[in-house]
């Protein structure tokens, strides 16, 4: 592409540009200042960076599409184009089994960082400044997504992103493969009447796909729509309990009846299944 990342230092990080059929075949050098890093955690579901370069901010933010989307401009008809575009391609992606991720970025004046007079007060840099809490409270918890709604850390953060007016830039798909034998070893421990839970954070239909892949669904279960039997907030809990997950352990009950929806799906299958059989006999 052009593009080689060099070296990270105290000044910043080192990026080579071959300019080769552009006008200009030297490659050039440039210098770019990290200012911060808004970390990812399963609830935040993206990572954001601001860096400095000869005089203005530029901000990358790359996560799940679910938690970009709300950072974009709505204003511009050009953005929203591209993100109902993009947005039919990121399904086509996950009905594939790939795992994506979404792209946006804005540039913004150094005032918006360092505030009106370039000493950081007032500006985005003291608003990040400000989300170095404790670990404790509503925030406790939060670099591994379990904190509380109200976790100051995480509003602090959001309202960086809100105030950047991010734009979409695009989205990547890769493939994460199955390591050899997952579907035979999965197949195997549900032969022998083991239960098998996969929790993931990656979009439905990907999650899905996977399944299929290795095993742990049945294609008949897909036929049959025991998933498409479950309510929204259900089915939710069942493929994307990221985020959630440290919350609803801690509650018996809410687990327990996750698991009988599980179960009983599972056993309407079988029945389902039964009764077809005995027809065709």
């Amino acid at each position: 592409m052009g593009f080689q990342f060099q070296s990270r230092g105290k000044d910043g990080c080192s990026v080579r540009i071959d300019k080769q059929g552009y006008g200009d075949d030297r490659p050039s050098v440039e210098i770019y200042q990290s200012l911060a890093c808004l970390d990812f955690n399963s609830k935040r579901k993206r990572v954001t960076c601001v860096y400095l370069r000869e005089g203005r901010v530029f901000v990358m933010c790359k996560g799940a599409d679910a938690n970009v989307w709300p950072l974009l401009r709505t204003s511009d008809p050009a953005q929203h184009a591209l993100r109902e575009s993009m947005d039919a391609r990121l399904q086509d992606m996950c009905t594939k089994g790939l795992r994506t991720l979404v792209v946006a970025s804005a540039v913004r004046d150094a005032e918006w960082w360092f505030g009106p007079g370039g000493d950081g007060g007032g500006g985005m840099g003291e608003r990040y400044r400000a989300t170095n809490l404790p670990d404790r409270g509503a925030e406790k918890g939060h670099h591994r997504g379990e904190c509380a709604p109200d976790c100051r850390i995480c509003s602090g953060l959001l309202h960086i992103e809100h105030s950047a007016h991010l734009s979409l830039l695009g989205a990547s798909a890769i493939e994460d493969r199955l390591q050899d034998l997952v579907p035979e070893t999965i197949e195997s421990l549900l032969s022998a009447g083991i239960k098998v839970w996969m929790l993931t954070g990656d979009h439905r239909r990907t999650a899905k796909n996977i399944a299929l892949a290795c095993n742990l669904i049945d294609p008949a279960m897909e036929r049959l729509d025991l998933l498409g039997s479950l309510s929204v907030e259900d089915l939710n809990r069942c493929v994307e309990v990221t985020g959630d997950w440290a919350t609803l352990t801690n509650d018996q009950q809410q687990l327990r009846q996750m698991f009988d929806i599980l179960d009983c799906g599972s056993a309407n299958t079988k029945r389902k299944q039964s009764v077809a059989s005995s027809r065709t006999d």
